[in-house]
């Protein structure tokens, strides 16, 4: 079973939150400069896609539910977790409504969840695996965050 510390799931919530922050931040300077823009062109502003999606590692624990429609922007892993990050055109109450509902069917357990100021977060675990799943908005849609920790 794994055990994980509170230093270490301290640790794991504040590099979920950072990434989660990180692409607000990204998706907020971009509507600032895309403001700026329409003011100068009187144009409507556009939004970009990323260059280029991912895909999962062939290793990725398969029986983790995937937001629908999600695009992997993000993909990690090492010998015992898996990062990634996801765009989902879902609205984001949606998507939280979604792993509420989906991680029980698919045998995970929520063990807490937060939500509040734009951003829900989850802590699930399903046998060896614990997840956390952090949620939130971005201008290019819904910005979906999770690590993957396999324990012993």
């Amino acid at each position: 079973m794994l055990v994980l510390t509170s230093a270490v799931l301290t640790i794991l919530f504040v590099i979920t939150i950072a990434l989660v922050l990180l692409t607000r931040g990204l998706s907020q300077r971009t509507t600032k400069q895309q403001a700026n823009n329409k003011a100068a062109q009187n144009v409507t502003p556009k939004l970009k896609e990323p260059a280029i999606y991912l895909d999962l590692p062939k290793s990725f624990p398969r029986d983790m539910v995937l937001p629908p429609r999600a695009k992997v922007t993000v993909s990690d892993e090492s010998e015992n977790d898996w990062t990634a990050t996801f765009l989902t055109p879902t609205p984001l109450e949606g998507t939280s409504d979604f792993y509420i509902k989906e991680l029980p069917k698919a045998g995970w357990v929520i063990t807490n969840q937060s939500q509040g100021g734009g951003l829900t977060i989850l802590y699930a675990k399903k046998e060896q695996y614990e997840t956390i799943i952090a949620i939130g908005k971005g201008d290019l849609g819904i910005t979906v965050s999770m690590t993957i920790l396999k324990g012993s």
